[in-house]
């Protein structure tokens, strides 16, 4: 399963042209499908991790602070994200940020 996270950044370009960058986050499937609560829990917030770690990583590519950015966002999706089963996009944001 490919995740892709669109984001825009203010750059200085052209007048009439537009810039998109892409990042791809590669998400590995579970291949066991019983696990215990305690180790569900520990496994998922090593894989949060590891998906902040990786943007993390390509914004300090593009010359941004990633890490005060990462931590900024997961302030942001406590306060603004709608509520549980509102948006999928909002759940998968919740899953990854909260």
């Amino acid at each position: 399963v490919t995740t892709s996270v669109v984001k825009t950044f203010m750059t200085h370009v052209p007048s009439g042209w537009y810039v998109v960058v892409e990042a791809e986050l590669v998400y590995m499937l579970p291949d066991h499908t019983v696990i215990s609560a305690h180790k569900r829990r520990k496994l998922h917030h090593r894989q949060k991790k590891e998906i902040w770690e990786t943007l993390e990583g390509v914004l300090e590519q593009r010359n941004m602070n990633g890490r005060a950015c990462i931590l900024r966002t997961i302030c942001e999706a406590k306060m603004r994200l709608a509520p549980k089963g509102k948006s999928l996009v909002h759940d998968i944001l919740r899953a990854m940020f909260t």
